[in-house]
């Protein structure tokens, strides 16, 4: 409603009362009465809600209140499932679930009174530590081939963004070989097992270190597992004959074979840079090398019967002889 101090009469009178003016209108007393419906006919213009209003034809002073009679209010209800939060026609933003109430003026200003059911649904977050073999294909179908963080983003089951963060490791494996005569040599890490490329790259058996010493000629790759990754490298070719290789004439090895030492001699008093001892599957063994006046002595004895491959390095060339230890 609205309530006018002053002096005014037959207005649709529904209560009466005096206040006194503020100071600033003339310190005369006014009599407030109420109107329950606006004056039919009457020559004024409505003032400023809340202050002292000089409104009729009279300059009668007048104190005006705020009402709502006459107005038609309005009212609704909206029933939403929404994710996160939810922000009203009014402004308010509510981030829980459950019934609340807003009010607006509606078209013809009075109240609008909106009743809101809301299901507040959830986003939801996360972070994945991985580590992939050459790529790794999100969730949602993205590719990434480098180390590094990403951000992806799908529907939760909520229907709501789920935002996940990989902090991405891409697991290179080296599988590059290098042939050293008629040697097969692996790149360094992980684990390995040769393979026969003549025979549709069938496990040759036992073959499972870094080197690998063919024992015919033929084509041979390596598998190569490492941080639970496996790659396969090219075929290699392997030509014993062409092996470059002293005369035979030029060495001597005996006893051959043997139970414990085996003694080498190069004619001519050619010098040895180095031995190396292979078992037929390229394992490396440790030996003790002593030289003599004219040769050099190989203990073989700590090692397991069986059929080594002896490697010996002099100037540049290499001689390769198998030896049988009892």
């Amino acid at each position: 409603m609205v309530l006018l101090l002053g002096e005014h009469q037959n207005w649709g009178v529904s209560s009466l009362g005096w206040q006194s003016e503020p100071d600033n209108a003339m310190n005369q007393d006014a009599l407030g009465f109420a109107l329950s419906s606006w004056p039919i006919g009457a020559s004024f213009t409505l003032g400023i809600a809340g202050m002292w209003n000089d409104v009729d034809v009279d300059n009668n002073l007048y104190y005006l209140i705020e009402f709502d009679g006459g107005c038609t209010k309005t009212s609704s209800t909206i029933t939403k499932s929404i994710c996160d939060s939810y922000t009203s026609p009014s402004g308010k933003t509510w981030t829980t679930t459950g019934t609340y109430n807003d009010t607006m003026p509606n078209a013809v200003g009075c109240d609008s009174v909106i009743t809101m059911n809301l299901t507040i649904l959830s986003s939801t977050q996360s972070t994945s530590n991985i580590s992939s073999c050459s790529a790794f294909t999100s969730p949602s179908g993205k590719i990434w081939t480098a180390s590094g963080t990403y951000l992806d983003t799908i529907l939760n089951s909520a229907g709501c963004d789920s935002i996940m963060t990989f902090n991405l490791t891409i697991v290179s494996v080296d599988n590059g070989v290098t042939k050293n005569k008629d040697s097969l040599i692996a790149s360094s890490g992980g684990s390995y097992q040769w393979l026969d490329c003549e025979n549709n790259f069938s496990v040759i058996s036992g073959a499972t270190n870094q080197r690998y010493i063919p024992s015919q000629d033929g084509e041979y790759a390596v598998e190569v597992t490492e941080s639970g990754c496996v790659d396969t490298s090219n075929c290699v070719i392997v030509a014993l004959s062409s092996v470059e290789d002293f005369d035979d004439n030029q060495i001597r090895i005996y006893p051959n074979p043997t139970s414990d030492v085996i003694q080498v001699m190069m004619e001519n008093s050619q010098p040895i840079d180095g031995f190396s001892v292979y078992d037929v599957l390229g394992k490396e063994y440790e030996v003790k090398l002593t030289k003599l006046q004219n040769r050099y002595e190989v203990n073989l004895k700590d090692l397991p019967s069986g059929t080594y491959v002896l490697v010996i390095d002099s100037q540049g060339k290499q001689i390769i002889r198998q030896i049988q230890k009892l």
